[in-house]
């Protein structure tokens, strides 16, 4: 008698909650696919006529070999009237694998790269620090230096300029540090100091130079107008066409963006590691 009675009472509160929370979850997990089936196949009579099955392919085109599914995919959507339906893939992507995916011609329209953004794969440890440059004393800013075992992490003293300095061809071929009051005169061959090797006696010929630094923050205040985000893309795209070289941009044995220095700053830079050096 218990047993009809507790069948006959049919599912609890908590079944009911439970089942309603699970509905939700299931309504927008699958929401987006819906949504890409009605604008993107419209004319689903039409690609299954042609032998296409949607969705199979979509779930497969989640995984590996990505290469020959979307050349596949891309002819069956084509073969049906479907050129502008896209073909976006994902699942552990990275600049490489877009790269390699891409220059052996997949039919990709757009990646989706989660994991491997968000945890910074390519470089988990940035290798620099953030300290104090000056200090000011008595109305006039003094160069401070932090000292470390590992070269990468010994500051660059002082109030500075950073110039992009471009060869005649108008590309970049260095970034140059100078002290804050320093002039950058071009007219004539400038000499510079390459900290990696100093004892060298280089010039820059024939070059113009660009400050790259903008006053932002004024006495706690912003003074520069905020850019939009496609303001600031255009700016970086612009900047990658015209003005860094192809070959710093490649992902495989990059060359190397050189940063220079003026002498005056690099004496300056050297005074203080030898300073600390007798502390």
């Amino acid at each position: 008698m218990r047993e009809k009675e507790l069948t006959h009472k049919g599912p609890a509160r908590g079944q009911y909650v439970l089942a309603f929370i699970l509905g939700l979850f299931t309504l927008f997990c699958f929401l987006p696919v819906l949504l890409v089936v009605i604008v993107s196949f419209s004319s689903e009579a039409s690609v299954a006529a042609k032998g296409f099955s949607f969705f199979p392919e979509t779930w497969t085109l989640e995984g590996y070999r990505y290469l020959a599914k979307t050349k596949k995919v891309r002819k069956m959507l084509d073969d049906a009237g479907l050129e502008d339906c896209k073909i976006v893939v994902s699942n552990s992507l990275d600049e490489y694998t877009i790269t390699s995916i891409l220059y052996q011609g997949g039919k990709i329209d757009s990646f989706g790269v989660g994991e491997r953004l968000i945890t910074a794969k390519s470089d988990p440890v940035f290798g620099a620090v953030y300290k104090i440059s000056a200090v000011k004393e008595n109305g006039s800013f003094v160069p401070r230096i932090k000292v470390s075992e590992t070269v990468e992490k010994i500051t660059n003293p002082g109030l500075k300029q950073v110039y992009r300095i471009f060869g005649d061809c108008g590309q970049a071929v260095a970034d140059l540090i100078t002290g804050a009051e320093e002039e950058v005169d071009l007219t004539n061959p400038y000499r510079y100091v390459d900290p990696e090797k100093p004892w060298k006696n280089r010039h820059f010929e024939n070059c113009t130079a660009k400050k790259l630094q903008k006053l932002i923050v004024k006495n706690g205040r912003r003074i520069a107008p905020v850019q939009s985000l496609e303001e600031i893309r255009a700016y970086v795209k612009r900047q990658l066409d015209t003005e860094i070289w192809p070959e710093e941009q490649r992902f495989e044995n990059p060359h190397k963006h050189y940063l220079d220095m003026s002498p005056a700053y690099y004496e300056m830079k050297m005074n203080l590691l030898n300073e600390a050096r007798n502390l």
